[in-house]
């Protein structure tokens, strides 16, 4: 019977870090804004888990703010807004690209390589070295 307790709260155990390491980013592309204009963040981010998982939070030292953005139609026209998270639904690669969700980066400091960390509610924070498209 113990055997059977401990086994069973291991299993506990590892299925609950599961989505401590279910969020993979991939293809990561940050674009310099000319001048004073914001720089622009694209990727793919793929849950791997069987719950939602939130990115609420991107930072990085080489930025004053990072916000998150989506593009909606109103009428005819397309508009861009903040919004405060984005949703990750389990088992679902969501891209980050142009003319939909997407991350604004404002008050830049010229640098080659970027650090950003992506932070979730339910997984453990991502930092990411990015490279410079363009400039």
């Amino acid at each position: 019977m113990r055997h059977l307790i401990l086994t069973l709260m291991v299993a506990a155990v590892a299925f609950s870090n599961v989505a401590n390491a279910a969020v993979v980013i991939e293809d990561v592309q940050l674009r310099y804004g000319i001048g004073n204009r914001p720089s622009v963040i694209y990727g793919t981010f793929t849950n791997h888990s069987n719950a939602p998982v939130y990115l609420i939070k991107v930072d990085s030292p080489a930025f004053g703010r990072i916000e998150m953005h989506n593009h909606i139609h109103d009428g005819n026209i397309m508009r861009m807004r903040k919004i405060e998270r984005i949703t990750l639904p389990p088992y679902k690669a969501v891209s980050l690209k142009s003319g939909g969700l997407h991350l604004m980066a404002f008050q830049k400091a010229e640098q080659k390589d970027i650090q950003i960390t992506f932070t979730f509610d339910n997984a453990p924070p991502q930092t990411l070295s990015v490279g410079v498209i363009g400039k």
